[in-house]
């Protein structure tokens, strides 16, 4: 996937900014070369996921140098981007650095992202583009919700073909309780035994992943 910008200011908190934080994502590695040369610069993990009616940009470089600013682009064509935020970069880094964006102003349907990198001087390069499809073709619905630690949850994907998905049940800090790829042979939906897992009450995320999308529920258990 693939991105764009232009003249950017300073970062922003996590309401709707970035910082240099811990994140995650599948690996997009790379910055796209233009004809005004390479970039000291390794982009990776550049991810977009959709969190209810905002969308969760993450990515994180490895190596800075010389970097001023990110600048986070979104289009809804793939073609015209617009400017929605400028991040700080690091300027010199030899570690490895995880920023995020929350774009609360995402449009209905599909919406496509990318990171133009400036350098100090003015030099510029494009990421790989990201789309996320804010009106996703199912409804998830985790029934029921709350829960008890020892019921039976039922995610329901109406309108949706699909007969397997990938799950992942995480704690508010990250942990990983459950990973699973489940199945389905009716519109009864998937099916996660709780009691089996042996959780705590608490609030959890349920994360379902596919390749371009990944969405996240959040799950009460009491």
């Amino acid at each position: 996937m693939q991105t764009t910008t232009n003249n950017g200011a300073g970062g922003q908190n996590s309401n709707g900014g970035s910082y240099a934080a811990s994140g995650s994502g599948s690996s997009n590695s790379g910055i796209i070369p233009s004809a005004i040369g390479p970039l000291p610069i390794e982009l990776v993990d550049f991810t977009a996921t959709l969190l209810d009616d905002k969308v969760k940009l993450t990515w994180s470089t490895l190596s800075e140098k010389n970097n001023d600013y990110f600048t986070v682009e979104s289009s809804q064509d793939g073609l015209s981007f617009r400017k929605i935020a400028s991040i700080d970069g690091a300027g010199n880094s030899h570690t490895r650095l995880n920023y995020e964006y929350y774009d609360h102003t995402a449009a209905s349907g599909i919406n496509y992202y990318r990171l133009q990198q400036t350098d100090f001087d003015g030099r510029y390069k494009y990421s790989p583009l990201l789309h996320v499809n804010k009106n996703d073709p199912f409804v998830e619905i985790l029934f029921p919700n709350p829960i008890e630690k020892n019921d039976i949850l039922t995610i329901i994907c109406e309108n949706d073909d699909r007969k397997e998905c990938e799950f992942q049940l995480l704690t508010v800090t990250g942990k990983e309780i459950f990973n699973q790829r489940l199945f389905r042979t009716d519109s009864s939906g998937y099916k996660i035994d709780l009691g089996s897992l042996g959780i705590e009450k608490g609030v959890y995320y349920l994360k379902l992943k596919g390749p371009y999308l990944h969405s996240v529920k959040k799950l009460v258990v009491r």
